[in-house]
């Protein structure tokens, strides 16, 4: 009788720390995994000014929180992270996201 051969399938695993590695290694034993890491990403001094002033605030502890929270920085960290996703150019048939707080757009894998 014919043996059927299985193609591994393909999975991206887009992390930011490294727990996100670790998934990635423990996934390579049963499928292709793309490891796309994006924990180096960050934004220009432009884009930092502008979402230190967007999220201002007198409490300096809330400020700092709301500078990496606010709409203007999740955009601008989403595009580079893009940018990074649209490199790898590999199709995959699965993404896992772990550990990042923007969606990505996987068509672009």
């Amino acid at each position: 009788m014919h043996k059927a051969k299985w193609k591994k399938m393909k999975l991206a695993v887009i992390y930011s720390d490294a727990r996100g590695e670790f998934i990635a290694e423990g996934f390579a034993e049963f499928c292709n995994v793309m490891e796309i890491d994006l924990s180096g990403l960050d934004m220009h001094r432009w884009q930092q000014w502008l979402s230190a002033l967007v999220s201002f605030r007198l409490n300096r502890k809330l400020w700092k929180n709301d500078f990496y929270r606010n709409p203007v920085a999740i955009y601008f960290r989403k595009k580079a992270g893009e940018k990074e996703i649209k490199k790898i150019g590999v199709k995959v048939d699965a993404v896992l996201q772990f550990g990042l707080m923007n969606t990505y757009d996987y068509r672009l894998l």
